[in-house]
């Protein structure tokens, strides 16, 4: 093996130089962890014996002489090794991930001897143009059925040529893809809108045909909820409540049937039936987009960010007609941007995943928000005639009050005085009514509370007279006196006022 170990010489009685057999040294494993010679004799156990050379004579008459041995016989000894395999799940070798080595070996140096594979296995890693998934990884020659799932194989070795090291990855033919975002809400004051919300929806997979413009949904649906923040009590996770498995070669393998496809919010509803909201508005202009190369890229190896503005359909919370809110995918005929939001769309960019508002993983990156605009009671004063006065001390012309449940009640925040005087006149209360349109009879109650009804005609108009100063003249004579043609009278006037 080594020239700096030769094979000695070995010399009969009379300085003959006998052919270099090896095989007469030549050890074996008896199979109990220890090397005998591989040829023996029944003179005495195997693990006693000497080479043949060293207890054969070289005559067979004559006197006793033996073969001798010109220098030490070498030996080499080979340790065992631990060799680690990359493999798929048939047992097929693959590339292993950047930092492994197919067919590794790391000697076996002791007894007892632990192996510990230096580094972390990855989760997930790609080669050769595959993305593969981690399985596992068994001891030995032959795959169990469970495999151990730690990320740092190690294990006692058992000298029976069972100690080598398995690790078992799946080629990953689709990525998991998880949609989702943060949504805030505040009220149209600035101020945290904390009215439990329960939001649901779901994710679909959308097409369009060859020679057609009409964009529709597959079918299959992925449920979304949204969870309150524990701490944040006007912040909601809204997600998908299962990652989307898109196939590796979802834009690159397209049918031919199918010119445009993609993966988009269908509808993402606020449940809660208020009828004292008015709308519920994003006050975003644009989102983020995420562009990966590949399918398999999505949530490893982002390649680029940029912004974009935010469609029509995606700023409002539409009120339906039970109350409810929502933002829905219209589809059929139409422009894509029209249409269906850009919010959680996974699309093509020639042939490349964008993702609109999230990047594929976990790690929500975008907070829409959102102003709720409540219904209001305004509250007006008015004269007689419907014209717009100044109202009394302590009330605001035009204050408004919001609603702020389905069963709000308004309620003046204080009595309203019989008479005041304001900018030189004065006022007298006749009345107040709710709503538009002035009634026959007026309510004369001075705290005016009442339930709103959420229609338009929840507004309150108090209404005051304005008083007219007037005054009545008396004319009396003074004294009873006779005057002549062109003299002068005396009257008294008494003016009274009424």
């Amino acid at each position: 093996f080594d020239a700096a170990y030769p094979y000695p010489s070995i010399l009969t009685a009379s300085g003959t130089e006998l052919p270099k057999i090896h095989q007469y040294f030549e050890l074996k494993n008896n199979g109990g962890q220890e090397f005998v010679l591989n040829r023996t004799t029944t003179a005495a156990p195997e693990n006693v014996q000497v080479p043949v050379y060293l207890r054969d004579i070289s005559h067979i008459t004559g006197p006793a002489t033996y073969y001798t041995v010109q220098g030490p016989i070498y030996y080499y000894l080979t340790n065992r090794r631990v060799t680690e395999n990359f493999v798929d799940a048939n047992g097929t070798k693959i590339t292993p991930p950047t930092g492994f080595t197919q067919g590794k070996q790391t000697v076996i140096n002791s007894d007892p001897y632990t192996f510990k594979q230096s580094g972390t296995l990855p989760d997930t890693y790609q080669a050769d143009g595959k993305t593969y998934k981690f399985k596992g990884w068994y001891k030995g020659k032959s795959i169990i059925n469970t495999l151990t799932t730690t990320k740092a194989p190690s294990y006692a070795v058992t000298y029976d040529d069972n100690d080598d090291l398995n690790v078992v990855y799946e080629e990953v033919t689709e990525t998991a893809v998880y949609p989702g975002f943060y949504a805030q809400f505040v009220d149209e004051q600035g101020k945290a809108f904390t009215n439990p919300l329960t939001l649901s929806g779901n994710y679909t997979e959308y097409l369009r045909k060859t020679g057609t413009t009409v964009f529709e949904t597959k079918g299959a649906f992925y449920p979304m909820t949204g969870k309150r923040d524990t701490t944040v009590t006007n912040k909601y996770k809204i997600e998908t409540t299962s990652s989307v498995a898109v196939p590796n070669n979802y834009w690159t393998a397209m049918p031919a049937d199918i010119v445009n496809r993609g993966y988009a919010l269908n509808n993402l509803a606020i449940t809660n039936q208020m009828k004292y909201v008015d709308k519920i508005e994003t006050t975003d202009t644009h989102i983020t987009m995420y562009d990966y190369t590949g399918v398999s890229d999505i949530g490893v190896n982002l390649n680029n960010t940029s912004q974009t503005e935010l469609n029509a359909i995606d700023k409002t919370f539409v009120k339906q007609t039970d109350n409810t809110f929502a933002i829905k995918s219209i589809w059929g005929n139409g422009t894509f941007s029209h249409i269906v939001p850009a919010m959680l769309l996974l699309a093509s960019n020639s042939s490349k995943p964008r993702l609109f508002g999230f990047d594929g993983t976990t790690d929500y990156k975008h907070t829409m928000n959102y102003t709720v605009t409540r219904k209001q009671v305004t509250e007006n004063f008015v004269n007689t005639s419907g014209a717009k006065i100044t109202p009394p001390t302590g009330f605001t012309q035009g204050n408004q009050i919001p609603m702020t449940s389905n069963t709000f009640k308004y309620t003046s925040a204080k009595a309203l005085p019989a008479t005041y005087t304001a900018g030189g006149k004065t006022y007298t209360f006749q009345g107040w009514y709710k709503g538009k349109t002035k009634p026959n009879t007026l309510t004369t109650s001075t705290t005016p509370t009442y339930n709103t009804t959420f229609d338009g005609n929840d507004d309150m108009t108090a209404m005051y007279k304005e008083e007219v100063p007037k005054a009545s003249v008396a004319l009396t004579r003074t004294t009873a006196e006779t005057v002549t043609s062109g003299g002068n009278v005396t009257w008294r006037a008494t003016i009274t006022n009424t």
